[in-house]
């Protein structure tokens, strides 16, 4: 089984218990703390993530459902991925770790970039 497809298992099972999802959320932001040191592209990335993760937060609240099944197995697979600490280039590598990273969670976000704008949009209707 290739990495994709063991985290592609994961992110499955996660999106099936509110503990793990949880517990991938709080990993996720933890994480993004370490990544406040660069600066604007990670800074446009980060806000993003943060987005991403109401999203799913949202969605396993019952506040917000207005995506695919896809979408949000998608999304959380990004998550444990962004979380996972064993990928392609490991996270303690200087300057490239977050690399790989990085890149899923941005492939993630420009291929559900509608869903994206959709649910700022109805944040931003809230406010």
């Amino acid at each position: 089984m290739s990495v994709f497809q063991n985290l592609y298992k994961k992110a499955e099972e996660a999106v099936q218990n509110n503990d793990k999802i949880n517990g991938l959320i709080y990993s996720a932001k933890a994480k993004m703390v370490k990544l406040k040191d660069n600066e604007d592209e990670i800074g446009t990335l980060i806000r993003q993530l943060n987005l991403m993760i109401r999203m799913v937060k949202a969605y396993f609240n019952g506040e917000y459902r207005s995506f695919s099944y896809k979408t949000i197995v998608m999304f959380v697979f990004s998550l444990v991925y962004f979380i996972t600490p064993v990928d392609f280039i490991p996270d303690f590598i200087p300057g490239l770790g977050f690399t790989d990273d990085l890149s899923i969670l941005y492939m993630v976000i420009k291929s559900f970039s509608q869903d994206i704008e959709k649910y700022q949009a109805y944040e931003d209707s809230l406010n």
